[in-house]
């Protein structure tokens, strides 16, 4: 497993507003599963990402972000042109939420996963108590939204299955100025990307 953080001076950060086009499957998990390996299921990109997100320490650089969302990579974004006000709505019903647990004044930040369709999540226990920021995100279109901007992160994870063993890469990008994340091409290998998502006041 290896996390690349591209230097920040390297990029010129730019506003990027897109629409997600519906219906992308999650490759990764399509490759693992036909290579043969039977613990497939193990490599999902919801629970690589999870992984990624501690490994990159993503919540502690950036305390405002509230959650993740796997999005196509830019050759399947439409511009739009309707929304004037920094929003994108989000159609992947699954979001990775920052739980935030508190026990004997020690805090553990992680993410979990949640379907926002269905009841909110809370691991609160006896002497064990959880917040999910998210749930104060504002509701736009009986959606919540999320702005990717200047001063955001994506999250890409590269998955390569060479003679059935595989391979696990993380990294933090950016766009560029005049730029867009597209997705890589290379022999066996599997890519997902998530932005990151953050409430809009």
């Amino acid at each position: 497993m290896k996390l690349i953080v591209p230097t920040l001076s390297a990029f010129t950060l730019i506003f990027q507003r897109a629409t997600v086009v519906l219906g992308f499957e999650d490759e990764i998990l399509q490759l693992v599963k036909a290579s043969g390996r039977t613990d497939y299921i193990l490599y999902d990109s919801d629970t690589l990402a999870t992984r990624g997100i501690e490994y990159a320490s993503m919540y502690q650089n950036d305390p405002n972000v509230i959650g993740f969302t796997r999005i196509p990579f830019s050759e399947y974004f439409i511009d739009d042109a309707e929304s004037n006000d920094g929003t994108v709505p989000r159609t992947n019903k699954k979001l990775l939420i920052k739980e935030v647990c508190q026990v004997n004044y020690m805090e553990s930040v992680k993410s979990i996963l949640w379907d926002y369709t269905t009841k909110k999540v809370d691991n609160s226990q006896q002497g064990y108590q959880c917040t999910y920021p998210i749930y104060d995100a504002r509701i736009w279109h009986n959606d919540f939204a999320y702005v990717v901007d200047k001063n955001r992160s994506f999250l890409q994870i590269e998955l390569c299955v060479r003679n059935f063993e595989v391979d696990i890469k993380f990294m933090v990008l950016r766009i560029a100025e005049g730029k867009s994340l597209q997705k890589p091409i290379n022999a066996n290998c599997a890519y997902s990307l998530y932005a990151t998502v953050y409430k809009v006041e």
